[in-house]
């Protein structure tokens, strides 16, 4: 018996129907895979968050700044995943990219007494500073690190020398005294003293992050240091005037910036001596220099050290460090794009 063959108009037809079919069923196959993906994304997250949470609580100690509304903390996913908070990198719902070591969860405390948890693709280790000959590094923005000092919110050595330091004569409340993020001082004789002098000799760089209100005041501080008699360097804020450096006593080089160009939004200024100058970098780039022989440098006391409140400087600290060596520019400017992204 002839067995009956397909058509030509049947063939068309079935070819129709499974087309219909791959219209319908592949995207659906597609969603149901990108829904399957970013579900376990989301999940990768919340543990992400979760394991944030524990870290926390392991360590609530480390973390008084999560004491008050609207205090915050970075924790880098380095440290999770160096401690076996997490055993893995997962991929982040809202980019579609891996998540990095180098990213940050930052913990919020909110009114109502909970702790906010979000993932930043922004790197805020301060292990990313540059770390040779590094001897000081007093922050506002602590992540969990070397040298905090866990029943305080004043600044702290995060070095492994971790340098002892207190606050004098801040009035602690939001004209004065450790705001979340900064050091407020209020041009009335407050200042950060450390409880040892640290003389860095002829060569070496200081950095200060910080946000500058030019004011009517005569003479103003940035740094002061072991002695007011000015054995030492002195870095100097002179209001309509340059930024100056004085060595030996009485004796002030122009770094050719005013007060003024640095005032009002936050900037990195950087000092660097290799013996014969010294040089003035703001945000990464060299803005001035001054020929200064053996320009020593100590420093004892951060804000000021005089008593006379119409010499005093009104600023907000946001990071200090301090190097016994000539940071050369590439390093300068690489601290400079640590700190806006640690200090946003």
């Amino acid at each position: 018996m002839k067995k009956k063959a397909f058509t030509l108009v049947e063939l068309l037809g079935i070819i129709v129907i499974l087309g219909v079919i791959m219209l319908v069923a592949v995207p659906a196959t597609i969603n149901s895979y990108k829904n399957a993906k970013l579900k376990e994304a989301e999940a990768y997250i919340a543990s992400l968050y979760a394991a944030s949470e524990i870290y926390i609580e392991t360590n609530i100690d480390a973390f008084g700044l999560l004491s008050a509304t609207n205090g915050r903390v970075d924790i880098p996913i380095r440290l999770l995943l160096e401690e076996n908070y997490i055993r893995k990198l997962g991929e982040n719902p809202y980019t579609g990219s891996l998540v990095s070591p180098t990213d940050t969860v930052v913990a919020t405390k909110q009114a109502d007494g909970t702790i906010s948890y979000i993932l930043e693709e922004r790197n805020t280790d301060i292990k990313n500073y540059v770390q040779t000959g590094l001897v000081m590094h007093y922050d506002s923005r602590i992540n969990f690190g070397i040298g905090y000092n866990p029943n305080s919110n004043l600044f702290n050595d995060l070095t492994a020398f971790r340098r002892s330091s207190r606050l004098i004569n801040f009035n602690n409340n939001a004209s004065s005294g450790f705001n979340n993020g900064y050091l407020r001082f209020d041009g009335t004789n407050d200042r950060l003293e450390l409880d040892n002098n640290i003389n860095l000799s002829t060569v070496w760089t200081l950095e200060f992050h910080l946000n500058y209100t030019n004011q009517s005041k005569t003479f103003e501080f940035l740094v002061g240091t072991s002695d007011n008699s000015g054995a030492f360097g002195k870095i100097l804020l002179r209001h309509n005037g340059n930024v100056s450096y004085s060595y030996p006593v009485n004796t002030y080089h122009s770094l050719g910036v005013t007060s003024a160009s640095i005032s009002g939004s936050r900037r990195t200024l950087s000092f660097v001596s290799n013996g014969a100058k010294v040089d003035l970098y703001v945000n990464g780039v060299l803005s001035g220099t001054n020929n200064v022989a053996n320009a020593q440098m100590a420093i004892r006391t951060i804000g000021n050290a005089w008593s006379d409140n119409a010499w005093l400087a009104s600023m907000d600290l946001y990071s200090v460090r301090a190097y016994n060596v000539a940071l050369n520019s590439s390093q300068i400017s690489a601290n400079y794009q640590i700190d806006i992204e640690r200090h946003r």
